[in-house]
């Protein structure tokens, strides 16, 4: 059984990011497929902090945890997650992938990238922080804005 919640950004982010959402699992680790996903024209920086998921449609689709990005869906799969996962998807607005990156969306592949992937130099203290208070979503929502 997984627990959803979405939270809408800091107004001084809205123009950047459409929405924060967050799903925790309450299993012991077994990969079930969790959730059909649809087309939706985002990037997405995807943060795992427990558990594996598994988006099948994407080379590399297998996750730990970490920080990563994928292009916008353009065609439906399932994403398999196992059900003590904790990850938050972060949905960009569109153009906002070029201005954070610098790279084209249409330049990528159908891979889940990692930030290392992209050539970004990230404070990977921040995924520690994240993990740290991950049981209070608003000390998350806190580190995320």
């Amino acid at each position: 059984m997984f627990k959803s919640m979405m939270l809408i950004p800091h107004e001084k982010l809205k123009d950047d990011i459409k929405v924060f959402w967050f799903l925790e699992g309450e299993g012991n680790g077994n990969l079930i497929g969790c959730q059909k996903i649809i087309p939706d024209g985002c990037a997405t920086v995807f943060i795992v902090l427990d558990g594996e998921i598994n988006f099948s449609i994407y080379k590399n689709g297998k996750m730990k945890r970490g920080i990563y990005v994928h292009p916008p869906v353009m065609k439906s799969y399932v994403a398999y997650a196992s059900d003590n996962s904790y990850f938050i998807d972060i949905q960009l607005n569109p153009s906002v992938f070029y201005k954070l990156f610098n790279i084209a969306v249409e330049d990528l592949k159908d891979t889940m990238y990692t930030l290392e992937d992209l050539s970004i130099n990230f404070d990977s203290s921040f995924l520690e922080r994240i993990y740290n208070c991950k049981h209070d979503k608003i000390k998350v929502y806190n580190e995320l804005n």
